[in-house]
């Protein structure tokens, strides 16, 4: 075993493959989470009951354990304790006033702004007039969001007058903060990106994607990834200059971000940015596509090694939830029997017969499917078949 802990902030589905890694890399595991039957309790070395928001009580933990390093992936709640106690404890990692911009949408727009970089018009709302000026101001469509929240939730789009005091109380209820913003919809082909980001672009590791969505009602809601993006070299080096320049408006260096942007006829725009790893299949996928271990990575460049890995793949790869789309009880994941000869893996949070609810955001997900692509100018066709036969039972 070796001597160095690892403190990981979650406990949930997303942070059980970072524990894992953790582990089997030999160190030393401390999992910090509210409450739960949460799995990463259950696998960690070492467990506290405790909000990752309340930066006090983590940094007492993270100063009593002695930690070498703290961490987390697939969620932004916990980036503001992270930056508290990297910097009380002077860690590796980001610091506390880049956590506070990068976890507010409000913030961390104004920022890209007043650093030139190209994102969407917003209006910082904290009642129903100015909710109403706002849509009035950006005309329709406008998105409206809770600054502090991720995984989709709080998000609601509006396409005319009469849906504004239905978002703005959605919105409202969702975040903590006293206001929400107001987002010109932007209109185009939504990506993703995940990157590594170091001192220059060339030393960096940048990898755009394509999204694969879900409508639950209010919004879309990102079920998958398909690596690499599809689209010409000028546009992915435009697309990695923008992440880079975006990172750096952030004083961002040997960092993990997460992106999502949108290329339309207007150009290419950051729609927000986070300074962790993405979710849904994210590492599992870089890995895949890249060679690159990304749980590993994640953790030696937070015990300080930022050394960045040399990639020796290029394997066109996608991978989805799976999820339910009605209440019930868990049966059965059928319609994937084909394409097992395509590299197939199935990962599942639950087993026959657990109760299951229905898909609204990526923690409803059941599981999770990853499966190489045969052809990559062909992704989309092969996506679309294999979900169209694709279905989670319930009972």
């Amino acid at each position: 075993m070796n001597n160095k802990k690892i403190m990981i902030l979650g406990a949930g589905i997303y942070q059980v493959p970072l524990i894992n890694k953790a582990k089997d890399l030999g160190y030393y595991t401390i999992v910090s989470s509210i409450k739960g039957n949460y799995p990463g309790f259950r696998i960690a070395d070492k467990s506290y009951y405790c909000d990752t928001t309340n930066q006090e009580e983590i940094y007492n933990i993270a100063l009593s354990e002695q930690i070498d390093a703290i961490l987390t992936t697939g969620t932004d709640v916990a980036i503001k304790s992270i930056g508290f106690v990297c910097e009380k404890l002077n860690l590796p990692g980001i610091t506390y006033s880049q956590a506070l911009l990068l976890t507010d949408k409000a913030h961390m727009k104004q920022q890209m702004l007043d650093h030139n970089i190209s994102t969407t018009p917003f209006n910082l709302v904290s009642d129903i007039k100015q909710a109403y000026d706002a849509c009035d101001k950006l005309n329709y469509p406008v998105v409206f969001k809770a600054t502090d929240k991720s995984g989709s939730r709080g998000i609601y789009v509006v396409h005319e007058k009469n849906e504004i005091e239905s978002a703005y109380n959605y919105s409202m209820q969702e975040t903590n903060q006293p206001y929400i913003i107001v987002e010109k919809f932007a209109d185009g082909y939504e990506i993703g990106v995940d990157a590594f980001i170091s001192d220059t672009i060339e030393q960096s590791l940048i990898f755009p994607h394509d999204k694969i969505v879900y409508n639950n009602g209010v919004t879309n809601v990102p079920i998958g990834h398909i690596f690499p993006i599809n689209c010409d070299q000028k546009t992915n080096e435009e697309i990695q200059q923008l992440v880079f320049n975006a990172a750096k408006a952030f004083g961002l260096n040997n960092c993990f971000v997460n992106y999502d942007i949108m290329i339309g006829n207007s150009g290419i725009h950051i729609i927000e940015l986070g300074a962790r790893c993405g979710g849904t299949c994210i590492p599992e996928l870089i890995e895949r596509y890249s060679g690159v271990d990304y749980y590993k990575f994640m953790i030696e460049n937070a015990l300080g090694n930022h050394a960045v890995p040399i990639q020796t793949n290029n394997n066109p790869c996608m991978g989805v939830l799976l999820f339910a789309e009605k209440n019930g009880y868990f049966d059965k994941i059928t319609g994937y029997k084909e394409y097992e000869n395509n590299n197939l893996c199935i990962s599942l949070d639950y087993k026959h017969g657990d109760k299951i609810s229905k898909f609204i955001n990526g923690t409803n997900r059941i599981g999770s499917l990853i499966i190489d692509i045969p052809e990559k100018n062909k992704a989309k066709e092969f996506r679309n078949q294999l979900l169209s036969t694709l279905k989670v039972e319930v009972y």
